[in-house]
């Protein structure tokens, strides 16, 4: 996963704290981050192209483009995407400098033709990957302008997420874990404030329903109407591209937003396009295929779980989206989908049509339907404030089989003995736990804990758990080692038939059944084990 450490700023106090010094404290405390890439993006300057015109001698596509790079001054670049045309703002590296994907920008003749700088695309500068070879537009800036006074230093942190924690794997929950191990100030709230909206009612613009709620267990559904698709703010677009995430819109963006900032996806379809006005999440039926938003029509069938209209399937439960519900620039009223969805079955969904989505990859490890309710209150808010539009009343909330709250009771000395340190109360009651989100009390008698962990951690269920996050982010470098423990024992002289008797009694105590065959044993052994007969 890619972490914007600019974008990780916005939830934890990373004030004095290097990227690189975050990414050894989060290494330490079990997010493993394989590398840090900084983005200096002061060398690059802003371009303004003036022509573009075909390369007359090339044998495969360039364009040959003069680009004002401020003071006067005019240069020819080639570049093998059509996209800068005349009047676009462009990056430009010149001669000499290096862009931050590493690559050394020189004088080169092409086919012939002079080449006198680079037009940048958001991949060679970090910013995000591209389908497809293609020049970054910037939609700002005059020639000669350092682009750094438009896109503010980050570094991207690439991390390793483990397959339990799945809250890490959005932003919020890598600044949880950097400012409990770190001792830093977490700035974010789980649940965001709900939007008192207008009338009428969500139930009667849209009518939701669950017919598997073994693998459904929550749809939360947010009509909101009178938006205006148009593109994302530019600030918004950069924090998507520099998670790798392509922007696409607005209302789209909002959604993608969400997944990386709380690990949870959701999903906006057209309200409009939706055959008589419903969502129904049930099981698909043999023999139906869906146009999905990739382009791409896919078999679906029994076993695999769709969002359905009146019409078929609008969606691959937990997945992907389909093309024909999708929101366009025409969209004016739309319906985002928070859901929860099982596990198991959208990893063998997933495995069986050969695909796997930014969602699916989320979905599969197991969220907790709790975060449902936090995406969709976070994806309407930011809908509302980059599309516009009226988030209507009295959401339909779908919850068949609520989450129940877990609660872990256990001695608390038996931290101290299964870490082999002794961690101060105190540090481990106003720290260590709250820090992570956790609740903790007493178990109604002195020396209990009572622990609650908090709805996003599906994975503690056990005291051993509990005492594992105190433990790595306690800092298991702290933890001095230490052999075991030796015990003296007095051992008496036996004798042999002692000895005898003592390791049959070990050996039965472990399972072993005793067998004589005096027939296959020469007689001077069995003397010696005393079953010699007479």
């Amino acid at each position: 996963m890619r972490i914007s450490y600019e974008w990780l700023s916005d939830y934890v106090d990373t004030n004095g704290l290097s990227p690189q010094e975050a990414a050894e404290i989060l290494t330490m405390s079990g997010t493993k981050i394989e590398s840090v890439q900084v983005l200096d993006l002061s060398a690059i300057i802003v371009g303004r192209v003036l022509e573009q015109k075909d390369h007359p001698s090339s044998n495969k596509p360039l364009w040959i483009h003069q680009v004002d790079v401020g003071a006067g001054k005019v240069i020819q670049i080639i570049a093998g995407a059509p996209n800068a045309v005349a009047g676009t703002l462009v990056p430009v590296a010149l001669p000499g400098t290096r862009v931050p994907s590493g690559t050394l920008v020189r004088d080169a003749k092409i086919a012939g033709q002079l080449g006198q700088g680079m037009l940048c695309s958001a991949d060679e500068l970090l910013l995000g990957e591209d389908r497809e070879p293609k020049i970054m537009l910037l939609d700002r800036g005059e020639p000669g302008e350092s682009l750094a006074k438009y896109i503010p230093p980050d570094a991207i942190l690439e991390a390793e997420i483990t397959p339990n924690r799945p809250d890490c794997l959005g932003h919020i929950g890598v600044a949880r874990e950097l400012g409990a191990a770190a001792g830093r100030d977490f700035k974010a709230n789980f649940m965001p404030p709900y939007i008192e909206g207008v009338q009428p009612p969500a139930a009667e613009l849209i009518d939701i329903a669950i017919e598997v709620p073994d693998l459904c267990s929550r749809f939360v559904a947010v009509p909101i109407t009178g938006v205006k698709v148009a593109p994302s703010p530019d600030w918004v677009q950069r924090r998507l591209r520099a998670a790798g995430v392509r922007p696409i819109s607005n209302v789209v963006d909002a959604t993608a937003y969400v997944m990386l900032e709380h690990a949870k996806p959701t999903h906006v379809f057209d309200a409009g396009k939706l055959a008589g006005k419903q969502l129904h999440v049930r099981e698909a039926r043999e023999g139906e295929s869906l146009l999905c938003l990739d382009g791409q029509t896919r078999k679906v069938g029994p076993g695999m779980l769709v969002v359905a209209d009146a019409n078929g399937p609008v969606a691959i439960g937990g997945i992907i989206g389909g093309e024909e519900s999708g929101v366009s620039d025409t969209t004016t009223d739309v319906v985002i989908e928070s859901a929860g969805w099982d596990g198991v079955n959208i990893r063998a969904t997933s495995r069986a049509l050969g695909l796997r989505t930014d969602a699916s990859l989320r979905h599969e490890k197991g969220l907790a339907p709790e975060m449902a309710m936090a995406a969709a209150r976070r994806a309407a808010a930011l809908v509302r404030d980059w599309a516009g539009g009226q988030v209507h009343a009295d959401w339909v909330d779908v919850y068949p089989r609520p989450q129940e709250p877990v609660r872990i009771v256990f001695p608390a000395a038996k931290i101290d003995a299964l870490l082999g340190v002794e961690v101060h109360p105190q540090e481990i009651q106003q720290q260590i736990l709250p820090r992570l989100g956790f609740q903790v009390g007493y178990g109604g008698q002195e020396g209990f804990y009572e622990i609650l962990p908090p709805v996003f951690r599906l994975d503690v269920e056990l005291p051993e758990d509990v005492i594992e996050e105190v433990g790595r982010i306690y800092g298991i470098e702290r933890i001095p080692a230490t052999l075991p423990g030796s015990r003296r024992h007095t051992w008496e002289v036996m004798s042999p038939d002692d000895h005898h008797g003592s390791l049959r009694e070990v050996v039965l105590g472990a399972g072993f059944d005793e067998v004589v065959s005096p027939a296959l044993v020469p007689r001077r052994l069995l003397q010696r084990l005393g079953l010699a007969e007479g």
